[in-house]
């Protein structure tokens, strides 16, 4: 069954995008304004960059939210397509909410 992870978008005009979960390779930080998430989809597409706003350096906490909440979707009922990214109680490097404001595809 193919699950999806709802993410969160802030200033976007969207509430949510949603990423298909399968078949994933790997969720990594790459700086501290962007999450990859990469998947082993042949051809383009296979890679998912998630923009946000700073965290601190060497800050892991959101690409562990999604690597988790991506193991929760897929250990979910087979009726529960869609799984909820919840990105509360991760904070920016100022204090602020986590907010992610863009996902771009290559």
């Amino acid at each position: 069954m193919v699950k999806y992870l709802k993410i969160p978008m802030s200033g976007t005009g969207e509430e949510n995008q949603i990423l298909k979960v399968i078949p994933l390779i790997m969720c990594e930080t790459t700086s501290t304004t962007v999450t990859k998430i990469k998947f082993s989809a042949p051809g383009n597409g296979n890679q998912a960059q998630l923009t946000h706003n700073a965290m601190a350096a060497n800050d892991h906490s959101l690409r562990i939210a999604i690597s988790d909440a991506m193991a929760e979707a897929m250990k979910s009922p087979y009726t529960s397509v869609q799984y909820q990214l919840d990105l509360n109680g991760l904070t920016a490097a100022d204090g602020s909410a986590i907010a992610i404001s863009n996902i771009q595809f290559s």
